[in-house]
């Protein structure tokens, strides 16, 4: 009884600290954030996402501030997300759902349903199609340009995510333009002090993740320096990913049906739904012989 106790203060004692700890990073990085100007908010983009629900968690906001101001943006699902709960349901009928998911939160996002492509690439295996991936989009953004481009953050830790980040490079690199890139995170918000540590990997992961917070905090200060604020959309971007019904919800008769709002004991969540979206802005600027030619010829 007697180390129960002991083990619960400590375990309460850790949680205020990392919540402490947690603060400070968010206020270290709001006082380096600049907001996007309004002229590059009205400017049109293209969206680069690895698999529904990722248009919301990581720029749904900076979408709609887009498109309330008549701005245009096209959006390009790599996967069909179709291995989410490929244990629990049929992986065809899942990804016939979730792409019908993207199609929901993209209208309520205010893009027009002839501006959503889908790529249709193997869900959890992009990494083995970077060349094929880059060759869909370059085909796509060469067709209809734009002055910018969402795509995930090069720092994300899922495989799916870095892979779309790769054919996203490739693509503009042949494209031979410049281009104004915000790399949106997602799941780089999956590290301490941000998300619970027993509710990722138990407190023997508590270790790993610390000894890897002071990379991660030097990662998100340098090169996050550009937000938008989004208290005036926060609802509709809410709206939006509540679209994602297989994510949200948990099926009748299946209590072990994965939701996103179990993810960190909600914190992740609470992360994609702050009411600014930070954003690694870059420009992209093509390398001297770079050509619109076939990103699958070289």
């Amino acid at each position: 009884m007697l180390r129960a106790r002991i083990r619960n203060r400590l375990a309460a004692v850790a949680r205020l600290a990392r919540r402490a700890l947690r603060a400070v990073c968010w206020w270290c990085l709001r006082r380096r954030l600049r907001d996007v100007p309004e002229p590059e908010l009205r400017e049109d983009a293209w969206a680069i996402v690895p698999h529904p629900d990722d248009e919301c968690l990581g720029c749904g906001g900076l979408i709609l501030r887009k498109t309330a101001l008549g701005a245009r943006v096209r959006v390009v699902f790599l996967s069909d997300g179709s291995s989410s709960h490929a244990d629990r349901i049929d992986r065809e009928e899942l990804g016939r759902r979730r792409l019908e998911e993207a199609r929901a939160s993209c209208a309520r996002l205010g893009i027009r349903p002839n501006d959503v492509h889908f790529a249709g690439l193997e869900d959890l295996q992009l990494a083995d199609h970077v060349a094929e991936g880059a060759q869909r989009l370059f085909g796509l953004i060469s067709a209809d340009p734009t002055p910018q481009v969402l795509m995930p953050y090069a720092g994300e830790p899922p495989p799916d995510h870095r892979a779309v980040w790769e054919m996203g490079r490739a693509a503009l690199e042949q494209l031979g333009a410049r281009v104004t890139v915000f790399e949106y995170p997602v799941w780089f918000w999956d590290a301490f002090p941000w998300m619970g540590d027993a509710a990722n990997g138990g407190w023997a992961a508590v270790p790993r993740r610390m000894v890897a917070f002071p990379g991660h905090l030097g990662r998100l200060l340098r090169d996050f320096r550009t937000s938008v604020s989004i208290a005036a959309v926060l609802d509709g971007k809410r709206e939006a990913l509540a679209c994602h019904a297989t994510q949200l919800e948990r099926p009748a008769g299946d209590p072990d049906w994965a939701t996103l709002a179990e993810v960190g004991d909600g914190e992740f969540l609470a992360c994609c739904l702050r009411d600014v979206e930070v954003f690694h802005r870059r420009v992209h600027e093509p390398t001297p012989g770079s050509s619109r030619s076939d990103p699958g010829a070289s």
